[in-house]
């Protein structure tokens, strides 16, 4: 229900966007954060990733007194572990094996709108809440050694390249958002903000690049479930 709301947050930034270009005050900020990905019903066995890095670069337009449209940049990394398939000619039989305990790595990096909503409280800091919604792409890397090395095509790979990017899977994903924070006026024209939010995004299971095509190997599904807190700052244009 959640989810489904927030898929309508982009569709409602147009008839936003007039109404800010009748009045508002337009700000673009930076900010840091760190997320962490929570355990997804879906693949929390296998697909598994701690607290990285998040930065942040959000734009805000000003339509009311106590709302805004807003847009986010974000670009988040996290290391951990995630599973992956494939076919094996064993004892003259094709059998599927997998591999799950791999270094692996994702980087994402998206873009969403949608609104914010201030509180109507006399203090110096503003809190506000909203949600955002829109599109996330989200690339899954790894280093495999051990059996799983046979994902690693000669033909494809520079073996002797310490540097060679193993075989890795790239998409795009929807991204929803809820977020609450808060505005503190540091000069005129410049506030500080601190914000934690959560973020939600599934990735379908994906073909491995960079791998023998008999293997038919593939990176299994994950659902995406960054707890982030951060701070920045925001300048008025």
């Amino acid at each position: 229900m959640i989810r489904s709301t927030l898929l309508l947050v982009p569709l409602l930034a147009p008839s936003m966007v007039a109404l800010a270009a009748e009045s508002g005050d337009l700000g673009v900020g930076v900010g840091v954060a760190m997320s962490a990905d929570l355990p997804d019903k879906v693949s929390g066995e296998y697909a598994k990733y701690g607290p990285g890095p998040s930065l942040q670069i959000p734009f805000r337009y000003q339509v009311a007194p106590l709302a805004r449209l807003r847009a986010t940049a974000r670009f988040d990394l996290g290391v951990g572990s995630n599973r992956v398939h494939w076919k094996q000619e064993v004892n003259g039989e094709d059998v599927t094996l997998y591999s799950d305990d791999h270094w692996a790595m994702f980087v994402a990096g998206g873009l969403s709108v949608g609104a914010d909503f201030l509180l109507p409280v006399d203090s110096p800091l503003v809190p506000y809440l909203g949600a955002e919604g829109g599109l996330a792409w989200v690339g899954n890397f790894h280093s495999f050694s051990g059996p799983s090395r046979v994902l690693v095509d000669p033909d494809q790979n520079d073996l002797d390249d310490a540097s060679n990017i193993d075989p890795w899977t790239g998409q795009l994903t929807l991204l929803t958002e809820v977020h609450l924070g808060g505005d503190f006026a540091l000069s005129e024209g410049l506030d500080l903000w601190v914000e934690t939010g959560y973020s939600v995004a599934f990735l379908n299971a994906r073909e491995l690049r960079k791998t023998p095509e008999e293997l038919n190997a593939t990176r299994d599904p994950w659902g995406w479930n960054a707890l982030r807190i951060g701070a920045g700052v925001v300048f008025a244009l």
